[in-house]
């Protein structure tokens, strides 16, 4: 996901060990939302009265 954009990842080291930080980025906070709209579309479908 990083090397696609999606996500930007920090490492750091503290008293009691390493801790990796993600944020997500504009890219893929566009990415989710295109991807969470697909779904929702298929779930309507899937309610929609079959002929």
């Amino acid at each position: 996901m990083a090397e696609a954009g999606y996500i930007e990842v920090r490492k750091t080291r503290n008293r009691t060990g390493r801790q990796t930080h993600l944020r997500l980025t504009s890219h893929g906070r566009l990415a989710f939302q295109r991807h969470a709209a697909a779904l929702q579309r298929i779930v309507a479908a899937a309610h929609e009265p079959q002929e």
